[in-house]
Parts: C-alpha cells; structure tokens; sequence
C-alpha cells in the first residue's frame, strides 16, 4: 500500500506549494524594499526641501543686511 505523503499527486502539491510560498516571500521582500525606497525618497526630498529654504532664508536675510548697511553707509 502506498503512503499518501509518497503519492505523486502530494508530492505535485508540496512542490507547488513550496513554489507559491517562495514566490510570496520574494513578492513581501520587493514589496518591502519599495516601501523603504519610497519612504527615503520622501524624505530625502524633505531635508533637501528645509535645507533650501533655510540656505534662501539666511541669503535673504544676508541681502537685505548689506543693503541696508550701504544706504546707511
């Protein structure tokens, strides 16, 4: 009598199983490592937002300055 774990039919499905399980996990890793890439690039374009606009505000500040000082001058 044939053991039911040695059939081909159970050994097909143990292999498409592992398969499905694999390709899931590949999927749940790509999907993480864009969720990441994603998340970084926003916030990369964050910092590089605030670092402008502080680098405008101080330029700004520092126009206005020696303006100033030359008409008081």
């Amino acid at each position: 009598m044939k053991q039911p774990e040695n059939s081909p039919a159970w050994i097909a499905a143990r292999s498409v199983a592992g398969i499905a399980d694999m390709l899931y996990k590949l999927w749940e890793t790509f999907s993480s490592i864009k969720r990441k890439k994603a998340i970084q690039f926003l916030l990369h374009n964050k910092v590089l937002d605030f670092a402008m606009d502080i680098k405008n505000f101080f330029s700004t500040n520092y126009r206005e300055q020696t303006t100033l000082m030359s008409l008081e001058g």
